[in-house]
């Protein structure tokens, strides 16, 4: 994984830094192709609110793209890759009150992009139930911060199982997404779902692009609780985030149980950038 940190090439911060004690920043985790970044003005808006929901000024998009231009043209193999952008509040004394003055820590890294099987998007994939309670705190809902000790937990928990992802409940058993993906849902009776990600969870950028577009193609995706129940008696389920984009479930395991899904790809254009 080739990285800058503030513009400087290093693989080192600061033991001070506020993102490696307290976990006090945002990231976010796009792809490349033939150089070009995909859904950019995305994720760096979503950067932005999410960095500004925290109080962390975050760098003008320039200097972010000046990074990302740097490190591309070092590494000429990495033009088809996985950029990750990390921003952190910066170095702080100990303690967890927030210094009055902060010079924010950004972090660029690039590494190789490894696509799923072709396979599984024609076959589908296999998804369990992960035992790891997600909890709620609407004040960091919707927000890709760098707390992720829960989905550490669930994918620990998720190896030698061979499913690709893991359904993630809160603790009153709402389904709110999967342990790296956002979750889609068309039921049987033509409604199409999403769950509710107010008290917790990670609103991503593929989420709310197929969003966009499928209510421009005159479908409403509707954002509500969705219980396992629903999941059980859903049609069609996708996994979907900014590396695979839309990933459809063939089948789920819960409770030594499988439930088996129809296997087909979103409506065309779903998940086009406009």
């Amino acid at each position: 994984m080739r990285t800058l940190v503030n513009g400087v090439s290093t693989d080192q911060i600061s033991v001070a830094d506020r993102g490696f004690m307290y976990g006090d920043g945002v990231f976010r985790t796009l792809k490349a192709v033939q150089g070009r970044l995909a859904s950019w003005s995305r994720h760096y808006d979503k950067l932005a609110s999410d960095a500004a929901r925290l109080g962390i000024p975050c760098p003008d998009v320039s200097v972010w793209e000046g990074d990302i231009r740097q490190l591309m043209q070092s590494e000429a193999e990495l033009q088809d890759c996985v950029v990750k952008l990390t921003l952190t509040r910066g170095i702080g004394p100990r303690g967890y009150a927030v210094p009055a003055e902060c010079t924010p820590t950004r972090v660029v890294q690039l590494s190789p992009l490894i696509p799923p099987d072709a396979a599984l998007y024609a076959d589908g994939c296999l998804v369990g139930v992960s035992n790891v309670v997600m909890g709620s705190q609407p004040q960091l809902a919707g927000i890709k911060h760098l707390n992720r000790l829960e989905n550490v937990l669930a994918r620990t928990a998720m190896a030698g199982t061979g499913f690709f992802d893991a359904l993630m409940l809160d603790e009153h058993g709402w389904v709110i997404e999967g342990i790296q993906t956002n979750v889609l849902l068309e039921m049987r009776d033509g409604r199409w779902l999403t769950p509710d990600l107010q008290r917790c969870g990670v609103a991503g950028i593929t989420r709310d692009l197929i969003m966009q577009n499928a209510r421009a193609q005159g479908v409403e995706i509707l954002v509500s609780k969705v219980s396992m129940t629903d999941i059980h008696a859903a049609s069609h389920i996708w996994l979907t985030n900014s590396l695979i984009g839309a990933l459809p479930v063939r089948t789920l395991v819960c409770d030594q149980r499988t439930y088996p899904y129809q296997v087909k790809s979103l409506p065309a254009g779903w998940l086009l950038e406009v």
